[in-house]
C-alpha cells in the first residue's frame, strides 16, 4: 500500500501539485514483503479525514516561511521504494553504517540514528524507527499532523537491515541520502520539537 496524493495544493501563482498523505498505522502495510521503506516525504496525519488533511496542509504552508512546503514539493514525485535487500551497484559506495541513540522498546522494535560514511568521506545521519515505534509515538506525542527530516522504516533495528537498507538508497544517488539526512537529533527529540512549535 502506497501513501496517496491526497491534497492538491495550489499556490498564489497559480501553480499546483500534490502531497503524500498518511496515517501513522500506514508504514506497517509498506513493509509487507519488505524489510525496509523509504521514498518520497510523506505528511502524517492523525486520520485521513479532509479537516485533519486541510489542517496540516495550512501548516505546511506556513512553517518557516514555507521551507517545509518547498521540501515537498521539489521530493514530490519521487517514487517510492520497497526492498528487501539493498545489494546493488550504485554511484555512491557505503564505507560504514552503524547505529547510535538506539531506542528499544522490545526486542527490534525502536527507534535509532543510522550513522553512513561514503567511501568519499561524506556523513548522513538517517532517523530510523519500527513502525509500531513510530504508531505509538505518534499517540504519545499527541500529533494532530507531523511534518519535517524523513523517517526510513525498518522492519528489524539492526544494523544488518539498515546497511541494506542505506545501500539501496545510495544506489538510488547521493540525492536520497540527503533528502534524508537529518540534523543531529533523535527521532524522539525532533519529534518533541515539533510538538512545541505546533
Amino acid at each position: 500500500m502506497d501513501p496517496k496524493p491526497l491534497v492538491p495544493v495550489r499556490l498564489e501563482d497559480g501553480s499546483s501539485f500534490s502531497i503524500l498523505f498518511a496515517a501513522p498505522d500506514e508504514p506497517r502495510a509498506w513493509l509487507e514483503g519488505g524489510d525496509f521503506f523509504f521514498g518520497s516525504p510523506v505528511v502524517f496525519v492523525k486520520n485521513l479525514e479532509s479537516e485533519s488533511v486541510e489542517a496540516a496542509a495550512q501548516a505546511l504552508a506556513q512553517d518557516m516561511g514555507g521551507y517545509w512546503l518547498r521540501y515537498y514539493h521539489r521530493a514530490t514525485g519521487v517514487r517510492l521504494r520497497f526492498r528487501k535487500s539493498g545489494k546493488r551497484k550504485g554511484l555512491e559506495r557505503v564505507a560504514e553504517v552503524s547505529l547510535s541513540e538506539v531506542l528499544e522498546t522490545s526486542a527490534g522494535e525502536g527507534c535509532a540514528v543510522i550513522q553512513v560514511r561514503l567511501e568519499d568521506g561524506r556523513i548522513f545521519s538517517i532517523l530510523a524507527a519500527t513502525p509500531s515505534w513510530f504508531e505509538e509515538a505518534f499517540r504519545r506525542f499527541k500529533l494532530d499532523f507531523y511534518f519535517g527530516p524523513c523517517v526510513l522504516f525498518l522492519r528489524r533495528l539492526d544494523t544488518s537491515t539498515a546497511r541494506r537498507a542505506v545501500e539501496a538508497m545510495a544506489a538510488e544517488g547521493a540525492h536520497r541520502l540527503c533528502l534524508y539526512d537529518t540534523p543531529r537529533a533523535t527521532l524522539p527529540e525532533v519529534l518533541a520539537r515539533f510538538k512545541e512549535s505546533h
